[in-house]
């Protein structure tokens, strides 16, 4: 159950410790733990859009799948955006970038927010959330540590099949995270193309297509196919 109202456990707590209060560590970089569901959103709108007053769309997921610019603030000043994004349906984790070409240091520093920000959407303010994931073979040793397994979880794809070579390597990752999350559905952001989801399909996964709109909410198919 959601406290009514968190405070760090420091008025130096600069690293935000108080968001991962409470939290299961797991694997060498001690990720913060999320817990799993079954649910499946009615719609996702993006974090930018959500923290705008007018709008209304609270049957949405809260989702991060934007320029890291539109998020950073959530990580900066977390309390500022807490009784607002209680109002929504539920949240995927965060998207921090990690990009292929970014420091090792910077890859896990940034999976760790995302975990630590899923975490405190779950368990502090009470939301329900779906794990974000994200993975290439180098860093298969360690960035799903922290993610639950047999849960519907959340893909963004958007931005990252059209080039050849990137569309190689998502699908590479994709293979990683079916075999060692065996997940029992994926929320697909962006557009179901390039036979990307091809290896899911084959092992009967449940893909719920979100395609990308650019900003604003975004509707899915909700076929499970």
């Amino acid at each position: 159950m959601a406290n009514k109202k968190w405070k760090p456990m420091h008025k130096r707590d600069v690293f935000h410790a108080f968001m991962v209060r409470g939290a299961r560590f797991d694997g060498e970089f001690d990720m913060p733990c999320i817990e799993g569901t079954q649910e499946i959103p009615k719609g996702l709108i993006p974090f930018s859009e959500a923290m705008n007053e007018n709008c209304r769309e609270y049957h949405c997921h809260v989702m991060f799948y934007e320029d890291d610019f539109r998020f950073e603030r959530v990580w900066a000043q977390p309390h500022r955006y807490e009784e607002r994004l209680k109002k929504f349906a539920g949240g995927i984790s965060a998207d921090f970038s990690t990009c292929t070409d970014f420091p090792g240091a910077l890859k896990v520093w940034n999976t760790y927010r995302d975990r630590a920000t899923g975490f405190w959407m779950q368990h502090h303010l009470g939301m329900h959330v779906i794990p974000n994931v994200r993975v290439e073979e180098l860093t298969r040793n360690w960035a799903l540590d922290g993610l639950p397994r047999e849960s519907v979880i959340a893909i963004g794809a958007r931005t990252c099949v059209k080039d050849r070579d990137n569309r190689r390597l998502f699908c590479q990752g994709l293979r990683i995270v079916c075999d060692e999350l065996r997940p029992t559905g994926i929320v697909w952001y962006g557009a179901d193309a390039y036979g990307c989801s091809d290896y899911p399909r084959e092992l009967g996964i449940p893909i719920h297509v979100f395609k990308g709109r650019g900003r604003g909410k975004i509707e899915g198919d909700q076929r499970g196919c």
